[in-house]
This record gives structure tokens, sequence and C-alpha cells, in this order.
């Protein structure tokens, strides 16, 4: 989960929370309660994003394992070097 928390988690806080936090301020919730709304807000979301993200990064780790053995096979040493 942690590679995708790191890819949504810019996203989420430039458009969801920020347009959130606005519409906070228009509102006239307090500074320190909008601050708890925020990071609240923030975590939900990007946990939620990432987690929809999950299948890709499992088919990444897979394809890359399958690549890797694929084009890595014809330069493994096969024996002893004399």
């Amino acid at each position: 989960l942690s590679f995708p928390l790191y890819l949504i988690h810019m996203p989420v806080i430039a458009s969801l929370s920020s347009y959130a936090l606005l519409r906070m301020n228009d509102a006239g919730v307090g500074i320190a309660m909008a601050e708890y709304i925020y990071a609240a807000l923030t975590l939900a979301a990007s946990l939620a994003c990432a987690a929809l993200l999950l299948p890709v990064e499992r088919f990444s780790i897979y394809a890359s394992h399958r690549l890797s053995s694929f084009s890595a096979a014809p330069f493994r040493p096969t024996g002893s070097a004399h």
C-alpha cells in the first residue's frame, strides 16, 4: 500500500482536500476544526484511492518479476569460471 499511497497523496491534497478546505473557510468553520477535518479527509481519501490502486501495484510487481527472470536468464552464469 505504501507505493500507491505515495503516488496518490499529492493529487488528493491538491484536489479534494484543497476544495474541502476552501468550502470550510466559506462556511466559517474555525481554523482548528478545519485542520482536523482536513487531516481526516486527506487520510481517508488517500487510503481509499491507494487501495483502489493495489491491483495495479500487484500486477506491476508480478510483471516486473516475470520480465526480469526472462531478460536476465541469458546472462546468468551456468558453470564455474576457469
